[in-house]
């Protein structure tokens, strides 16, 4: 043990890097830990280890077994471990993840962890796929970490790794309760009154730091031991995360991020995020964030009072104003502060509220006397005429009106002069590291896509700064091209939709300096030669078709090649299967999307054929168990989405046997949901019934599990209607 730590302190981070490494090499699916639990499949791993989803080799149960990296297999770290193993072996509570075994890995001298095993999402997951949460949503998800917390701090269990992936949102989770489990407490601690002063001894000699920077309390930054206000401190940057989408301090280097947590000014929601958030709401937040303990919230169950404060719409403790009903609120919660200092934290938030009025005011005031004038534009020179197809290609449109002015063709809709200053000038108006503030024309020109949802661009508005990348921008397709000129070059990720070929031209002169396009996207159109001018436009990743007809070869157009993602929906003609036929010549394409179509056996044969495909999608579209099995053929397949169409799990097994890849593929699929009640409106509304007579039960997704890397079961949203009538949604019933 020892020779081993000496060589461990010589070689440093180095050989960290390659005992971390290692576990995922020493442990495999299929192998037992313990003797007693066999790994199933990797779930995620972190700075300590490496989760697996197991099964008791006996019982059968399946749980969630964490193997701990062995080189942090110490004498004093297995002391350690087995103290809090005892420790987090009591917290019993709904909102904790149950911790059933620990031991030791005799072979592989690997400390771990068996626990509950949750079938859902972290909140880490969901900010990173929907950027900031819904409000509702993410207080609510905080109240419940907030009290399976303050259960651990009764039993003397400090977290010390409070952070959005340590969250799991079960998917049996409610509107009115999410039931979050809080997981991970395998660096926890036991409080400083729980041990001798012999054990404070030897915990502070070791001088580590737990934690993630992100979420890392300030006094934890500086050395000292981990308290329960540092786990509401962790709270606050995570509650914070799910509201604006971004983390509260993100330095360039994990050491000036420590130091934001030390002293850098607390960053408003609603700077950080774009959007409006109540001033309740910030100070409430920037109470759990305070950089001394003895600011913050004496307690977590504080912290869900004060948050269910705010949900009811009544005053909360956190803005420093006591108002009626805070009587009783000791009675509930622990009364650590005295009458003094809670006067004094009443005047703090009055000063505060005060400061920001003032500042308000301010702003108001200096914008009045300096803001910018609009640059002055020509006025427009407007013809209109009669366009029809000619040999020019300008237009194919068959007697439709146009408006020309000086800066060329503009559609159906015209451009005023105050938009043209807009244009000309550039929407962006202010920038800082933070957020960028936008003055777009008081008609909406498009969306931008940010954590949440969409957001219309029109009038005045600020986005966060993407530290990741950039945001989308989307065109809307009845909004003049002209307007794209008003973005600057590669500042989004842009994407055009187009539903008229006259657009094409405008398009082109307006992005002439753009390097790169997200997608284009052709909607409700005959498509002929015409989308050869398309190829003036930038390389677009993402090319998309929808209820269109293909009267043109599209191999023709050097958009498609340079396609990384196709997508196809209810479009028609015969040039769509003769694509379809040579999709193997096209090298860079990985990812194709097939929406309420017809293919027949030949298109499926093409499918097979594109060996270059890793991600296929398929919905609304009849695809036969046979059929689904030659898609699965495809040599490098990591992603097979299949959504409308119902499959036995023995039809499942016997397509992955044709799946060379299956060990790495993650396979979505729908499963028989159909209630009485559904059926009996169905039959109401003389739907067709196809509800199967065989069912999806635990054995069968646990069967089909182990042979895929991930299985994705959903519930379907639509069912297929009599003939060739489309697909009804489930959610209209």
């Amino acid at each position: 043990m020892s020779e081993s730590s000496e060589k461990g302190s010589k070689k440093g981070s180095k050989k960290d890097s390659e005992n971390r490494a290692s576990v995922s090499a020493s442990f495999r699916v299929g192998d037992f830990v313990g003797n007693d639990y066999e790994l199933l499949k990797e779930l995620g791993r972190g700075g300590m280890g490496v989760v697996f989803e197991a099964r008791h080799r006996f019982i059968g149960q399946p749980v969630a077994l964490k193997v701990l990296y062995p080189h942090l297999l110490t004498e004093e770290n297995w002391q350690r471990f087995v103290r809090e193993a005892r420790a987090l072996g009591r917290l019993d509570h709904p909102g904790i993840v149950k911790i059933f075994n620990c031991g030791i890995d005799a072979e592989r001298a690997a400390p771990f962890y068996v626990m509950e095993l949750i079938e859902g999402d972290s909140l880490s997951d969901l900010v990173d796929v929907r950027g900031a949460l819904p409000e509702e949503l993410a207080i609510k998800a905080a109240i419940e970490a907030a009290k399976a917390l303050h259960f651990a701090h009764g039993m003397g269990v400090v977290h010390r790794d409070v952070k959005p992936s340590n969250f799991i949102l079960p998917h049996s989770a409610s509107r009115s309760s999410l039931n979050l489990k809080v997981l991970d407490f395998g660096i926890a601690a036991l409080s400083s009154d729980r041990l001798s002063s012999k054990e404070k001894q030897k915990l502070t000699a070791t001088g580590q730091i737990f934690g993630t920077p992100y979420y890392m309390s300030p006094e934890v930054v500086t050395g000292q031991a981990a308290s329960p206000l540092s786990d509401v401190y962790s709270l606050g940057c995570t509650l914070f995360e799910m509201l604006s989408g971004q983390v509260p301090y993100k330095g360039e280097s994990i050491f000036e991020t420590l130091g934001m947590h030390m002293s850098a000014p607390l960053p408003s929601l609603s700077e950080t995020s774009g959007h409006e958030f109540s001033s309740e709401l910030e100070l409430l937040v920037a109470r759990a964030l305070a950089k001394s303990p003895r600011e913050r919230y004496s307690s977590m169950q504080m912290f869900a009072v004060d948050l269910e404060r705010y949900l009811d719409c009544r005053p909360v403790y956190g803005t420093g104003i006591k108002s009626e009903g805070f009587a009783d609120l000791g009675k509930t919660v622990e009364n650590n502060d005295s009458d003094v200092e809670l006067l004094s934290r009443m005047k703090t938030g009055l000063l505060i509220l005060l400061t920001m009025v003032c500042l308000s005011l301010l702003g108001l005031v200096t914008y009045y006397f300096v803001k910018p004038a609009r640059p002055e534009a020509a006025p427009p020179v407007d013809v209109t005429f009669e366009a029809k197809t000619g040999e020019t290609s300008m237009v194919s449109l068959l007697s439709r009106k146009i408006e020309v002015t000086r800066e060329g063709f503009t559609g159906s809709k015209r451009i005023s002069a105050e938009d043209r200053a807009l244009i000309s000038r550039g929407y962006e108006i202010s920038r800082t590291k933070k957020s960028i503030k936008y003055q777009f024309p008081n008609s909406r020109i498009g969306e931008i896509w940010l954590p949440g949802g969409a957001r219309e661009a029109w009038k005045t508005m600020s986005i966060p700064v993407n530290s990741g990348g950039k945001w989308e921008f989307i065109i809307f397709g009845s909004t003049p091209r002209e307007y794209i000129a008003g973005l600057k070059p590669d500042s989004f990720d842009l994407q055009l939709r187009f539903e008229r070929v006259s657009d094409f031209y405008p398009a082109i002169k307006c992005v002439k300096d753009w390097t790169a396009l997200k997608q284009i996207r052709l909607e409700r159109m005959v498509l002929d030669k015409d989308i050869m001018a398309l190829d003036d436009l930038p390389s677009s990743r993402e090319f998309s078709v929808a209820h269109c007809v293909i009267n043109f070869p599209l191999l023709n157009c050097q958009q498609i090649h340079n396609a990384r993602v196709i997508y196809f929906n209810s479009v028609r003609g015969q040039e769509f299967t003769n694509f379809l036929a040579k999709l193997s010549q096209l090298d860079k394409l990985e990812g194709l999307s097939l929406s309420t179509l017809s293919l027949s056996e030949e298109d499926i044969d093409s499918l097979t054929r594109a060996k270059q495909l890793k991600c296929v999608c398929i919905e609304k579209t009849d695809i036969s168990p046979e059929q689904l099995a030659k898609l699965m053929s495809l040599p490098g397949l990591r992603a097979l989405k299949v959504r409308d169409c119902l499959y036995s799990p023995k039809d499942i097994l016997q397509a992955l046997e044709n799946c060379p890849n299956r060990r790495n593929l993650k396979l979505t699929l729908n499963i028989p949901n159909l209630s009485a009640k559904k059926i009996s409106k169905l039959m109401e509304l003389k739907h067709k019934i196809d509800e199967p007579a065989f069912s999806w039960n635990k054995a069968d997704m646990a069967a089909v599990r182990r042979k895929v890397f991930e299985l994705e079961l959903y519930e379907r949203e639509s069912i297929k209607l009599d003939g060739d009538r489309g697909y009804f949604s489930l959610s209209e019933l």
